[in-house]
């Protein structure tokens, strides 16, 4: 008999938690992960291929692949966000300026 690995469950749901600075790097990730394709028209295809449903079944690249997970997650935090009251407004041009320091 081999080795065992714990695997989670196929069923099980699991709640994080995510602060800032976790979700700060993951759209760093993201944006990281976007810009290693270059081609406009690619970027546009990568964004409806990874963003519509129906493409769940479609083989993907790797890079469609990790793109669409960091995507994905980022949504469910952002909406769970929403749900819970987490976010605030800030102007536009404040937040690029305190993303420019952090960069």
């Amino acid at each position: 008999m081999g080795e065992k690995v714990k695997e989670i469950k196929d069923n099980a749901i699991i709640e994080i938690k995510i602060n800032k600075v976790f979700y700060l790097m993951l759209k760093k990730t993201l944006m990281y992960i976007f810009k290693q394709e270059l081609d406009n028209e690619k970027i546009t295809e990568l964004i409806k291929k990874v963003t519509d449903k129906n493409s769940d079944n479609e083989p993907h690249t790797e890079q469609e692949f990790a793109f669409k997970t960091v995507f994905l997650l980022l949504a469910e935090i952002e909406a769970q966000a929403d749900k819970t009251n987490q976010f605030e407004e800030k102007d536009i041009d404040d937040v690029l300026k305190s993303s420019v320091k952090q960069d």
